[in-house]
């Protein structure tokens, strides 16, 4: 199973290959990318180093990682949520079931979610936290406080001083109770990409970066646009290219100012758009698209996606804005509300110069004069 921090992935050990690390079988965290042909059920050798890192084991950037064929899944150990010591201590008893699959059934959400989207559940004997190191559970067109999720299946894992469950897609949560009474109705307003990034008025007077936050920062709203681009993020295996993941896409509504968004997708949400065939987001797509909009490091962007569909398979890509790098000759190293409306669009700068080579992420400045 695939980390949803995009950087591991969850390998099982048989009891008789874990040998004296502990008692029992269970999976073990191998912190490199995922080879070509890895997916859930597949048997496979490692060879790496085994490290402990914050009080959590695991193999530490491995030589190797080779597909050898496939595996049964394990049978998930059944347990209470006060078994797996939801206060926040370490103790040899839990940590001998550390990174195995677990099952506990009626949980019910006793808190919300925490700015890592981690929240705690209780099933009468004591509370234990949801993680989201593989699926994000608690999103808001799903449960809440005070709903109970009959079973809920994921990985033990350890992190910020606590053991918490990791569910790994949908099929590992049971049915939901829900405490009103049935499943939450939630209306998304239908916006433009336009409406949906544009700033507060008060951007404008308000020093500072944090001041240019859109009007709709935090909330769910459904948009829609042309992909313009993909955001790829290479995979990588012993140090080699192997392939590149979709981390997210750039979406566009015609030419108009503020049009742009990226669209960052979780690792669990990058999975085939169900448009019969199935299709991940591909340049030249229309897509109707509803998540929440969020500021990530002063840039506008969509996440949490909780819907999405294709409108057109292949619809015509915006012309790009014809600019000048004078227009951002006040944004270097700061930001500038002026700038703004280009944000997450297409543009083009023509006979440009490098004036300042590539930096350790790629990057590099231009300038036209």
């Amino acid at each position: 199973m695939q980390d949803n921090n995009e950087d591991g992935i969850f390998v099982y050990l048989p009891a008789d290959k874990r040998g004296d690390l502990f008692s029992g079988a269970g999976f073990m965290p191998i912190y490199a990318g995922a080879p070509s042909g890895l997916t859930v059920g597949k048997n496979v050798t490692v060879t790496g180093t085994v490290k402990e890192y914050y009080n959590m084991l695991q193999i530490d950037s491995p030589i190797s990682v080779v597909v050898v064929g496939d595996a049964p899944m394990p049978t998930p150990n059944v347990r209470k949520s006060g078994d797996l010591n939801g206060t926040m201590r370490c103790d040899n008893a839990t940590e001998a079931i550390e990174h195995t699959l677990v099952t506990v059934k009626n949980l019910k959400i006793t808190t919300a979610e925490d700015k890592y989207n981690h929240f705690f559940a209780d099933d009468g004997s004591g509370p234990v936290l949801i993680g989201n190191g593989l699926y994000r559970l608690l999103n808001p067109a799903f449960a809440s406080v005070g709903d109970t999720i009959t079973s809920l299946t994921g990985v033990l894992s350890y992190e910020f001083g606590y053991y918490e469950i990791n569910p790994r897609d949908k099929g590992d949560i049971g049915p939901i109770s829900y405490l009103s009474g049935s499943a939450p109705v939630l209306s998304h307003p239908v916006l433009t990409i336009t409406q949906a990034t544009s700033h507060n008025a008060a951007a404008a007077t308000t020093p500072g970066c944090s001041g240019y936050a859109a009007a709709y920062e935090g909330q769910i709203v459904t948009v829609s646009g042309v992909v313009t681009g993909l955001d790829k993020q290479p995979i990588r295996v012993n140090n080699v290219v192997t392939g590149y993941d979709i981390v997210g896409y750039y979406l566009q509504d015609g030419a108009k100012l503020y049009g742009g968004i990226r669209v960052y997708l979780l690792s669990y949400e990058r999975t085939p758009m169900k448009t019969g065939a199935g299709h991940m987001p591909e340049v030249g797509m229309q897509i109707s698209v509803s998540g929440m909009i969020a500021e990530y490091f002063n840039a506008t962007q969509m996440k949490d996606v909780v819907a999405s569909s294709i409108i057109n398979i292949k619809a015509v890509i915006p012309e790009p804005l014809m600019l000048t790098t004078g227009v951002f000759a006040g944004a270097k190293d700061k930001c500038d509300i002026s700038n703004e409306p280009y944000e997450g669009m297409l543009v083009t700068f023509k006979n440009v110069n490098v004036t300042i080579g590539p930096n350790k992420y790629g990057e590099f400045y231009v300038d036209d004069g």
